[in-house]
């Protein structure tokens, strides 16, 4: 009881702690590096010029604002001969502006940031001078004065070396955890932003007296103006006097970056609440296990004249007891195991969205008082059952277990009903809901507690069908066993159904996450193959562009077939912010999109081809979008979607929908001249190359390596980014493979609880089957079949459950959570794998009690029966 318990208990706070340390470590990084910001300005093409903040501060006399330099560093020490490796987040600041914005300047021995560029602040201005966590400081094993070096993704780039000048205690600032506080120039030098800005954050509305100082009636603000008014007011001041720069809300944008993960997140609770409706199954067998161990003794009690609510009452008030027991012990387990998920979500979040370390594995009381509200509750309504069966029957039928199958049995047709309503409302709630995700997970819950309930009936008339054909076979129906192992299933079904409801449930949740990892895997691979046309990728490492001398060099190159100019930067819509793509072909360069027009265009659209959508582009202010950012904008082709540009904000026709499996920001495309329109930036991020087929390009390939040997520049093959992106995709459902098989191993115990209530109930039965001549080795084999035989109508049963869960979980869930269609396809193996798991499963459950009911003592049982 206590092992079902805290099981389900420790899988749903571990996945609880896993998300919610995640999620609190990023909040802190963002509040650590925003502080008190609320405007920025930003530029997403390669920095801003720092001269714009020179002038921010004299010329417009906007105080209220400080330079960031920002970027992911590789941070390398060496402690006792080993080197010591650690992800460090880069912040440069300006000291004498940081008090206004952040609290990170106090140092571990200093009381107060808010007076000002103290003595440790001033050391900052030093080249090569940190400000580090305490405890990040502890795992570099670096002391104040001490040196390490850092490196960014540049590897053209030689090492920065660093000296600790102070410490950060995380208990005061916990979101510092993982931040290396340098000054502006160290953070430029070692990014190779030399004279660039990441951004200028800002604090609006500015004070009176700015606005005053320019004394126009424009800019003035009375005493009668809003603070909205006045934010607007600001903005466009800051606006007009910097032209081509962009302010946006350091909130706006903080938001977008959190509800990135927000559906990851969520799909990660509701794969745990599955564990925990498994672990119901579980828990209600080993309270039941409980009751029938005890059930002569009830029956006793009853007939000596203890009441009803007395029993019911005592069975309780001892199932609140080993709850309370086993949800201590669920979220002692769940604590180290949310431990070890939280390695597999953070690694998950870093492939798919952004970069992100955790090292703290934290809780809220609210996770800890849900955990204990899930394990008493779960505990108690499955309790409920078995204490009602001891408390309601008369006492002969208490000891009598008979009348309560026989009772069961004739509840089966009803029970079936209530599941087909279920199923009903499930598939109602789907077909009523078109955008709510948790419509989709309470649907789907809905649909597993309909089918569950199906479960006796079904194994009734299974059961009959088997026993037909086994009558019908004259050898079998002469043998020892007989269709005993069969019919014996229906004679206690209120224990075999639900413990073959469990295990099929379990086993369902496999094959159906199972499915749509190949379903989402093919899709992958065939959206690679379309999409990755070109040969050779050449792109530039952080922070850099790709030269005109490389570029012209690479055009000079006969044998090339073709070239793909890219240029990738993040703009601002007028929702959130989105990543842009511009894009060149030459020769025989072509790009290629699967495009999802079925379901975002008007059917006056629907005609045109991809080739035709693809040449749209050539005409001004078109651009092609992906399906995530359509779903989550609700653009549809011919609708316009608004760019912050250079020149202003600026509509462009949406052209065609494509397929998209990136996630995180939305991807729009347009062409390389429309870009050049309407942005001042000429450059170039990556170039696609076409080799000649059928001929042996080793030469042009080294004249490649040879052209980017001196440039910050990265080359991969088409083959190498395939298999590169596929190691991510496998890595991203490692956290999905170990939840399935938490499921499966909390089903394995709910079906070994109800291998050992059915081994108890029917002692007296296996005792008669001994004393008639069955031997040890005769009575482990009826076992072993029985549960063999469970095992596999549970594998069979769990088979259109996990298709069908599949279906909602590639049509509708994954839809509504990430705004990904993907090709349904349902891999063979895996419903193999499925049905072998159910068999072997109950067999290795059925093991024990086959082996405690070979040693049975027939005169022994049936005295005491």
């Amino acid at each position: 009881m206590l092992v079902g318990m805290a099981l389900g208990v420790a899988v749903v706070f571990a996945v609880d702690i896993a998300n919610e340390s995640a999620k609190r470590a990023f909040a802190l990084s963002l509040d650590t590096v925003t502080g008190r910001t609320t405007h920025q300005i930003i530029d997403s093409t390669d920095g801003i010029d720092e001269s714009i903040y020179t002038r921010l501060r004299t010329e417009l006399g906007i105080r209220n604002s400080a330079p960031v330099v920002q970027g992911d560093v590789t941070a390398t020490a060496v402690v006792e001969g080993q080197a010591v490796v650690e992800s460090l987040q880069l912040l440069g600041v300006d000291i004498f502006a940081e008090p206004m914005f952040r609290d990170q300047s106090t140092a571990s021995d200093q009381s107060s940031a808010s007076s000002g560029a103290n003595l440790d602040s001033l050391k900052l201005l030093q080249r090569g001078s940190v400000i580090l966590a305490s405890t990040t400081a502890d795992r570099l094993g670096v002391r104040i004065g001490e040196q390490f070096e850092i490196a960014g993704h540049n590897d053209d780039l030689p090492p920065t070396t660093l000296e600790l000048i102070n410490t950060i205690e995380t208990n005061t600032q916990p979101g510092f955890e993982n931040i290396a506080m340098v000054d502006i120039s160290t953070a430029q030098e070692a990014l190779n932003l030399q004279g660039r800005l990441s951004r200028i954050d800002l604090i609006l509305p500015l004070p009176d007296s700015v606005n005053n100082t320019v004394g126009t009636e424009a800019n003035g603000i009375n005493s009668q103006t809003t603070l909205n008014d006045k934010l607007i007011r600001d903005i466009k001041f800051i606006e007009s006097g910097l032209p081509g720069t962009r302010i946006t809300e350091a909130a706006r944008r903080n938001n977008s970056l959190t509800q990135m993960t927000a559906a990851f997140h969520t799909n990660l609770l509701a794969m745990s609440l599955l564990a925990l409706l498994v672990g119901a199954f579980l828990i209600y067998n080993t309270v039941t296990l409980s009751v029938i161990q005890r059930r002569q003794t009830f029956g006793q009690l009853r007939a000596i004249g203890i009441q009803r609510h007395e029993l019911f009452r005592s069975i309780l008030t001892e199932t609140l007891i080993f709850a309370l027991i086993g949800t201590l012990a669920g979220i002692i387990i769940g604590y180290f195991l949310g431990s070890m998920l939280l390695v597999l979500v953070t690694r998950t979040i870093n492939d798919l969205y952004f970069n992100l370390d955790v090292r703290q594995v934290d809780y809220s009381a609210f996770t800890l008082i849900k955990a204990c509200l899930i394990g008493l509750g779960v505990s108690l309504l499955s309790a409920l059952p078995p204490a009602l069966e001891a408390s309601n029957s008369p006492p002969g039928m208490v000891i009598q277990r008979t009348t309560v199958e026989r009772r069961v049995g004739n509840l089966a047709p009803i029970i079936f009903i209530l599941g087909i309503v279920l199923l009903g409302i499930g598939i109602a709630i789907l077909w009523i809901s078109s955008a709510s995700l948790w419509a989709g997970f309470i649907a789907l819950f809905f649909i597993v507690i309909g089918y569950s309930l199906l479960v006796p009936r079904i194994l009734i008339a299974v059961t009959a069908l088997g026993s037909r054909r086994t009558h019908s076979r004259s050898t079998l129906a002469r043998s020892t066993l007989g269709n005993y192992p069969l019919r014996s299933m229906t004679a206690s079904l209120s224990r075999t159904a639900v413990a073959i409801a469990a295990l099929a449930i379990s086993v369902s949740a496999t094959a159906g996450v199972g499915i749509m990892i190949g379903s989402f895997r093919l899709s992958v691979e065939q959206w690679l193959g379309t999409t990755l046309q070109s040969d050779i990728y050449i792109s530039a490492n952080s922070n850099e562009v790709i030269s005109d001398s490389v570029l012209q060099s690479f055009k000079s190159m006969d044998r090339l077939t073709g070239l793909r100019e890219a240029r990738m930067t993040e703009v601002e819509s007028d929702t959130v912010p989105v990543r842009l793509m511009a894009v060149r072909d030459s020769g025989e360069s072509q790009a290629r999109y699967i495009f999802k027009e079925q379901e975002h265009s008007p059917a006056a659209n629907e005609n045109l081809t991809a080739e035709q959508r693809v040449q749209s582009l050539k005409s001004s202010n078109s651009v092609l979008i992906s399906e995530p950012f359509a779903n989550k904008s609700s653009l549809r082709v011919e609708d316009t979607l608004t760019l912050i540009t250079d020149k202003g904000s600026t509509g462009f026709k949406v052209a065609g929908i494509f397929t998209n499996y990136t996630t995180g920001k939305g991807l729009a495309v347009m062409s390389m001249d429309t870009y050049h329109q309407h942005w001042n930036d000429r450059s170039i991020s990556s170039i696609g190359i076409s080799l000649p087929e059928n001929t042996d390009n080793s030469d042009i390939n080294n004249e490649l390596r040879r052209i980017i040997a001196q440039e910050p520049l990265s080359m991969q093959s088409n083959t190498d980014i395939r298999s590169r992106s596929l190691e991510i995709f496998d890595r991203t459902f490692a956290i999905t493979h170990v939840l399935r098989l938490l499921t499966v191993g909390v089903a394995f115990i709910g079906i070994l609880s109800a291998l050992m209530a059915l081994s108890l109930e029917r002692r007296a039965e296996y005792a008669v089957l001994r004393a008639i001549g069955i031997t040890p080795a005769e009575l482990r084999k009826l076992l072993i079949v029985q549960t063999g035989l469970m095992g596999l109508i549970a594998g069979v049963l769990a088979l259109p459950l996990g298709i069908a869960m599949s279906q909602i979980l590639v049509s509708i869930i994954n839809v509504r959570s990430f705004g990904w269609t993907m090709q349904y396809s349902i891999p063979p193996n895996v419903l193999i794998e499925s049905l072998v798991l159910a068999v072997i499963a109950a067999l290795i459950a059925g093991l024990y009690p086959a082996h405690k009911l070979s040693k049975l003592s027939p005169a022994e049982a049936l005295r005491h029966q």
